[in-house]
C-alpha cells in the first residue's frame, strides 16, 4: 500500500474522539469532525482504534497488518466478540458485536476512503483548471445498480448533485471521483470512457459519458436515535448522503456545533418530570413512551412556549393511552388534558412515518413533522383559553370560528379552499384552528393561511384581536 498524502493524515488526525452506541448516534456531517466506532464506548478503546488507523495509513500498512496489530490490543481490553452491554439511550442490555475481523475491515476501509475522497474534493476545489468531476465505480465484483448508472457521469464540481452523491455512498462503496479540465471533458465526450476488465473476468469496453445530472428519487429514513426524519437518495446508504469534502472544509464550525449537541446529549435526560416542570403541567405520566419520543413531545411544548410563555401552567395532565383508532392524540380545550396514543407514540419510527404519510396525502399541514401533533393539541387548549377570554366580546361565537372567518376574508379565500390551503383534517373550526396553529408554530415556511391565523392568534394573545 502506498503512503498516503499529508492532507489525508491531517484530516484523520484532526478528528476528535466521540463515543456512540449505534452508528445512528454520530450522524452524517458529524463524521467530518469526529472519529467514532459504534459500541466503542470507552475512550481508551476508541483512541487505540483511531491511532491504529492513522498509523496504518501513515506507514502504508495493509489491512492484514492493521488487523494483526490492533486485534490483540482490543482483545486485551475486552472489546472483542459478542458481549452484553447497556444502551445508554434506552437503558436496556444488548447482545452486541464488538471487535471482529470483519468490523476492523469496515473501520479501516470506511475511514481510509472517506479521507481520500476529502483530499480529492480539496484538490478539485483548489484548481480553477479543473471545473468538472467524473464519477467512477471502484474495483468491486458486485456494484449497486445506481452506482453503475452514475459511472461515467461528468458534472460541474459545483453542481448540487454532489451535495448528496459525492462518494463514498454507502458501506463498502469503493466509488471515487476524478477532477477534469474542460479539454479532458470534451475529449471524453468524443471518445467515450474506457472500462478495464472486471474482477470477475469480463472484458473491458468503452461507454459514452453522461453530462446531465440524473433525476433523484428519494426514500424516507427515520433515525430512531435522534428522532429525525430525512429523505435519502435511492442508491445512497443512510448516513452517507452528505459531501465529505464540503463538511471537512467547515470542520471548525462543525466541531463547535457538535460539542454543543454533545453537551445536550450528555446533560439531563428527558423525563416525564422534566416535561412537567418545563411546560407547567400538573401531572405527567408516560410509562409506555420511550425517551426519544418524550424528547419530541418536550420540543413541541418548547416551540409553543417560546412564542407564548403565558401558556405555561395551562395544562391539567399529559399521559399515554391505549387506543386502536387512527387518532394520534387528544386534548380537552377547557382544561388542557392531553392524551397521546401509545399505539403510535410508543415507537418513534411508527409515529414519524405515519405522520409523514399523512402530510404527503394532505391530511396534515405541509412543512411539519410528528412533533406538530403535540403543538396541534396545545392549539386546542389555546383556543379554549382565548374563547373564555373573549366570551363577552364575541358573545355567541367562539374565538376559533371568528379567527377562521376573519382569516378567510382577509385572504379572499373560501371555505372550500381550506383543504388545499391547510389540510383535509381541518373538518371543523376547532380542527382548523389547531392545524393552522401547528403549521404556524412548527413549519419553517408556513403558508399564507397558517401565517394569517398565526398573526390573529398573536393579536389575541396580546388582547388586541378586536
Amino acid at each position: 500500500m502506498k503512503l498516503v498524502p499529508k492532507e489525508v493524515l491531517a484530516y484523520l488526525k484532526g478528528k476528535k474522539l466521540r463515543t456512540g452506541f449505534s452508528y445512528l448516534d454520530v450522524w452524517r456531517q458529524e463524521h467530518a469532525a469526529n472519529f467514532t466506532v459504534a459500541k466503542a464506548m470507552q475512550l481508551d478503546v476508541l483512541k487505540d482504534i483511531k491511532t491504529a488507523v492513522e498509523q496504518a495509513l501513515e506507514n502504508g500498512e495493509t489491512l492484514e497488518s492493521f488487523r494483526k496489530k490492533l486485534t490483540p490490543v482490543l482483545q486485551e481490553k475486552g472489546w472483542w466478540g459478542r458481549r452484553q452491554i447497556r444502551d445508554p439511550l434506552t437503558g436496556k442490555m444488548v447482545n452486541a458485536q464488538l471487535g471482529s475481523a470483519r468490523r476492523l475491515k469496515t473501520i479501516y476501509d470506511t475511514n481510509a476512503r472517506s479521507a481520500y475522497q476529502y483530499q480529492r474534493w480539496e484538490h478539485s476545489q483548489a484548481s480553477p483548471l479543473h471545473p468538472y468531476l467524473l464519477y467512477r465505480v471502484g474495483p468491486s465484483v458486485h456494484h449497486r445498480k445506481e452506482h453503475l448508472a452514475w459511472d461515467g457521469l461528468i458534472l460541474p464540481k459545483d453542481d448540487p448533485w454532489w451535495n448528496t452523491h459525492f462518494p463514498p455512498n454507502g458501506w463498502g462503496c469503493k466509488c471515487w471521483t476524478q477532477a477534469l479540465t474542460k479539454e479532458r471533458k470534451e475529449q471524453l465526450e468524443k471518445t467515450g470512457l474506457k472500462h478495464p476488465p472486471t474482477l470477475d473476468g469480463k472484458p473491458g469496453y468503452t461507454s459514452p459519458v453522461k453530462t446531465t445530472a440524473p433525476k433523484t428519487t428519494y426514500t424516507t429514513f427515520v433515525n430512531v436515535r435522534k428522532g429525525t426524519v430525512e429523505y435519502v437518495p435511492v442508491g445512497v446508504d443512510p448516513a452517507f448522503n452528505w459531501n465529505v469534502g464540503k463538511a471537512g472544509r467547515n470542520t471548525g464550525e462543525l466541531l463547535q456545533k457538535i460539542e454543543e449537541s454533545t453537551r445536550e446529549i450528555l446533560g439531563e435526560p428527558v423525563t416525564a418530570e422534566k416535561i412537567k416542570n418545563i411546560a407547567g403541567i400538573k401531572t405527567v405520566s408516560l410509562p409506555e413512551i420511550p425517551e426519544n419520543v418524550q424528547k419530541g413531545i418536550l420540543e413541541g411544548f418548547q416551540k409553543v412556549l417560546e412564542r407564548y410563555p403565558q401558556l405555561h401552567g395551562q395544562f391539567k395532565s399529559l399521559d399515554d393511552q391505549q387506543c386502536g383508532t387512527k387518532t394520534y392524540a387528544s386534548c380537552i380545550s377547557n382544561d388542557g388534558t392531553i392524551k397521546v396514543n401509545r399505539k403510535f407514540f410508543g415507537t418513534i419510527s411508527v409515529i414519524a412515518k405515519s405522520y409523514e404519510d399523512d402530510v404527503k396525502k394532505g391530511g396534515h399541514p405541509a412543512g411539519t413533522d410528528w412533533r406538530a401533533i403535540i403543538v396541534h393539541e396545545i392549539g386546542h387548549r389555546t383556543h379554549g383559553i382565548l374563547t373564555l377570554r373573549y366570551s363577552t366580546s364575541l358573545k355567541d361565537i367562539s374565538v376559533e370560528t371568528y379567527i377562521r372567518k376573519k382569516a378567510l376574508v382577509n385572504l379572499g379565500l373560501k371555505t372550500s379552499d381550506i383543504k388545499t390551503e391547510l389540510s383535509t383534517e381541518s373538518r371543523n373550526d376547532q380542527e382548523f384552528f389547531a392545524e393552522a396553529f401547528a403549521e404556524y408554530i412548527t413549519s419553517k415556511t408556513p403558508r399564507r393561511l397558517a401565517k394569517e391565523v398565526g398573526r390573529l392568534v398573536d393579536l389575541a394573545m396580546k388582547g388586541k384581536l378586536l
